[in-house]
């Protein structure tokens, strides 16, 4: 896998090979990862006092093996960027086969990267280490399939000098490529430069500065070749200019303004041109730029060593007395002052990296999408990709010449900026707007950034300013008038948290977010005596920890449920009470008892959801929505009641609650196709097939018409799901409801159905990709069970138990309970005595009906000769999930 041995393989191979730095840089990255889990499986440490490293990597189970595996493969099936698949695909062959007898001396060092890359979230610093180590390129491009590297590489020509008024201009520019390795690409810019130098009979330190080229045609013609490779590899040119600038001079804060702005402008068209799905691509952006001279006059005189050590040799050999040093220096200091020096590069890299930073704040964008690294500036006149950089900048600079008019017809420039040193957007104008909205976004990000780990120091400060300077400006705001429009903001932030949920479940991002609002919240509380802005502070805090307890529903974390209902119920007497706020107030007691679904403890449930409905009866065309929404919860409640009971009341109850749901909805079509996929899984617990493909039928075409014929509703549902390939919540729903209906009934429909699951499976299944959400581990069990039914052949459930090992509490025991019994139902009843001990740990929990539910399953697993495949089938469909 390295460029001077592409067949090696273990780790202890490629580390033992290593020098101290690079072992280093690893052990940083293994430090970066993000899952303490996967972080304890791998230890190395430097040994300072005898220079040794000593590592140990625990031993992977099957489970995670296959994981690294399947995540191999799908690297390789997205990867359209290697040059040579034959190689890699030996290769990785070779590692799959790879025997691992002893992890510590034979785990595969492919498998150690892949493991930093998926639970690292510096994945910069990974891409520079594989670089740097001398990784095949091909390699990388495998492992950062989803990571998009551009290069750019940056000049400037032109002047600003008084004397010369007709050509005053000043330009910084160069070019961009995407996913090319820096030292292959130097490689072939030196060979192109070589290969010109020969054609045109040009000595090779002429060529690789334009101006120097004196014939006219020869420059024009190599210009074009050059332009020509550049563009044959997909390059891209960039500038920033500004012609014929007044009163300025050239200094670094002059020069590095435009740098910044020609990088940031580049990313920001980049992103727009390439349209980058943030979900499935992210940037890595690399930046060489050429060195460049200083002449600042605020600064004080420099001076450079040779100078001070020739003045020095001056007075040795002229026998200067010491009385006279002094005024012989004042008299020939100019001799030795340096007058121009180099940009040091942490300038560049402050100033660079802050306007990366302000314009990432200001488009809410992470370190997880966009990252950048600058390299070491280097010699324009020796760095053969910089000499290209810098014959694009020249070219522009003489751009009114007949040669260069005709260069640019030929070639397009693709962003081209006339500078302007105004353009900066400050969060003064939303405070001027009183824009509620984005200040709260800008100050949920600012907070955010502080707390990142690999950030600069001057991004962190520029973050902590920003966010106290809106802490300020909202203890200084009056909000009497205008506190409603903070209300209406916060609302406006959680219901985009409420989609992020459904569609991305990000939790631990989105339950960080309502942690900042509700501490920026109560720090405005504690500069306000006001009881009408106080009585809406607490409001808001409430309608912010009802979005956090949905989450907790959502990633079913049963305890924080719990603690955050107890939290909440603390400030429902300090509410306010107008319409708005009694609604959110009504979403709390419904999605409360949500919470506490997982105990199976139903009887409180019900009673307590009548005793709301009762309360509000009153108020129904008021509130009817919510009304409606109580009425699907109840109804929910009643087919779990009924795996206690088994007493079919239940579920004739949970059916008449989901058609006055529905029958409240009226025309809303997306609550009446929750209530349809509330009513489909009444219809398979119930066993009602005939039910079931009508609600089905009802649910994909958003009619009330009646199912009656097969083959429409094959038609219907193959052209719902071809056109749903990236399910939300709601369609993960149906998924699950499908496999569950096709898992309950063996009849020629459910066949038929099952079928097309398999066929379709690519739309909703992805064995490869990490789980996401609960819905992803439920999707894989049922459909593992329903391949196994039609084909009879085995899927592995290796991913679902890792997304397992990090859920919460109670949850965690029910899933778990769920993968084992599928792995008996697809049969491997070696998971039977698992199965049978986490049941235990389940029924002798306290404060949960789990004796009463599944104590009998427990006691008959006991018997001899028992059928285990009958028993886990019977126990699997009175799990509520």
């Amino acid at each position: 896998m390295l460029k001077n041995n592409t067949n090696i393989i273990t780790f202890k191979d490629v580390f033992n090979g290593l020098g101290n730095n690079y072992k280093e840089n690893l052990i940083e990255l293994i430090n970066s990862i993000n899952n303490d889990y996967i972080k304890s499986k791998i230890s190395i440490k430097e040994e300072k006092e005898e220079n040794i490293f000593n590592y140990n990597i625990a031993n992977l189970n099957n489970n995670e093996i296959t994981y690294i595996k399947n995540y191999i493969n799908l690297c390789l099936n997205n990867c359209n960027d290697i040059k040579d698949a034959s190689f890699v695909r030996q290769y990785i062959d070779k590692v799959f086969k790879f025997k691992i007898k002893n992890n510590n001396e034979d785990f595969p060092f492919l498998y150690l990267l892949l493991l930093l890359k998926l639970y690292s979230d510096d994945y910069k610093s990974l891409y520079i280490f594989m670089n740097n180590i001398g990784i095949y390129y091909d390699i990388i491009k495998l492992i950062f399939f989803d990571i998009e590297v551009y290069d750019i590489y940056i000049d400037e020509s032109g002047n600003i000098d008084y004397d010369k008024e007709e050509k005053k201009l000043f330009v910084v520019g160069g070019y961009y490529t995407k996913n090319i390795r820096y030292d292959d690409w130097e490689k072939e810019t030196k060979a192109e430069l070589k290969r010109l130098s020969e054609k045109y009979s040009i000595d090779d330190n002429i060529i690789y500065h334009r101006t120097k080229i004196e014939d006219f045609n020869v420059r024009k013609s190599i210009t074009k070749e050059i332009f020509n490779f550049i563009k044959e590899n997909k390059g891209k040119f960039v500038c920033i200019y500004e012609n014929k600038p007044n009163g300025i001079e050239f200094t670094k804060q002059y020069y590095l303004d435009l740098v910044s702005k020609l990088i940031v402008n580049t990313l920001k068209k980049i992103l727009s041109d390439e349209e980058l799905d943030f979900d499935s691509k992210k940037i890595l952006l690399i930046i060489h730029i050429a060195k460049r001279g200083d002449k600042d006059n605020n600064a004080l005189d420099i001076y450079n060593f040779g100078g001070v050590k020739k003045f020095l040799n001056y007075i040795v050999d002229n026998k200067i007395e010491i009385d006279k040093i002094v005024e012989e220096w004042e008299s020939h200091n100019e001799e030795y002052f340096q007058e121009v020096t180099n940009v040091p590069k942490s300038d560049i890299k402050s100033k660079v990296y802050e306007s990366i930073e302000e314009w990432k704040i200001k488009y809410s964008v992470t370190d997880k999408n966009i990252n950048y690294e600058l390299s070491n500036p280097s010699d324009a006149l020796k760095d053969s990709t910089l000499v290209f950089a810098d014959y694009f900048c020249n070219t522009f600079y003489n751009r009114s010449g007949s040669d260069s008019k005709e260069i640019f017809k030929d070639f397009d420039i693709y962003l081209q900026i006339k500078y302007s040193f105004l353009d900066k957007d400050t969060i003064d104008f939303y405070f001027y707007k009183y824009d509620y909205y984005t200040i709260l976004n800008r100050y949920i990000f600012y907070k955010k950034l502080i707390n990142q780990e690999n950030i600069t120091k001057r991004t962190k400060d520029f973050a902590e300013n920003g966010s106290k300077e809106i802490l300020q400006f909202f203890k200084k705001d009056n909000l009497k008038r205008r506190v409603n429009y903070l209300v209406h903001a916060v609302k406006s932030i959680l219901d985009n948290l409420e989609i992020e949920s459904n569609n991305e479940f990000k939790y631990d991002n989105i339950l960080g977010s309502c942690d900042i609002l509700i501490d920026l919240l109560e720090k405005i509380k504690q500069d306000n005596s006001n009881d009408f802005v106080l009585r809406k502070i607490y409001s808001m805090i409430f309608m912010i920890n009802t979005a956090k307890l949905s989450v907790y529903n959502h990633s079913d974390n049963t305890e924080k449920s719990l603690e955050m209902v107890k939290t909440n119920i603390d400030y429902i007497n300090n509410i306010d009470n107008d319409n708005f706020f009694f609604r959110e107030k009504i979403l709390f007691d419904n999605i409360s008892t949500v919470a506490q679904w997982d105990f199976y403890e139903c009887d409180y449930i019900i009673k307590y959801i009548k005793k709301v409905l009762e309360d509000i009866k009153c108020y129904e065309k008021l509130y009817i929505d919510d009304i409606a929404r109580l009425y699907g919860t109840l109804g929910q409640t009643y087919i779990i009641h009924y795996y206690v009971t088994e007493n079919t009341k239940d579920l004739d109850k949970a059916k008449e609650c989901f058609f006055e749901s529905k029958k409240l909805f009226k025309d809303d079509k997306g609550n009446t196709s929750r209530t349809y996929s509330n009513l489909m899984l009444y219809a398979i617990t119930s066993g009602m097939e005939d039910e079931f493909l009508d609600y089905l039928y009802k649910y994909i075409t958003e009619k009330e018409e009646s199912f009656d014929n097969i083959d429409l509703l094959i038609e219907k549902l193959v052209s719902y799901i071809d056109n749903n390939n990236q399910p939300d919540k709601s369609d993960k729903y149906l998924i699950i409801r499908l496999l569950r209906y096709c898992k309950n009934f063996d009849t020629e429909y459910s066949k038929k159905i099952a079928n097309i699951l398999i066929e379709k499976s690519s739309n909703f299944y992805d064995d490869k990709k990490r789980k996401e959400s609960s819905e992803d581990v439920d999707i894989e069990k049922d459909y593992c069970f329903v391949y196994y039914k039609i084909k009879k052949e085995k899927i592995s459930l290796s991913n679902s138990y890792i997304f397992v090992e990090n859920l919460q509490g109670y949850f965690q025991y029910m899933r778990k309970l769920s993968l084992y019994l599928t792995e008996i139902l697809t049969g491997d009843e070696s998971y039977f005595d698992k199965a049978v001990d986490i049941l235990e740990e389940m029924v002798n929990m306290q404060d949960t009906n789990y004796k009463k539910a599944f104590g009998k399953f427990f006691e008959e697993s006991a018997k001899p000769n028992l059928d285990k495949y009958k028993w886990a089938y019977n126990l699997s469909k009175k799990l509520y999930m």
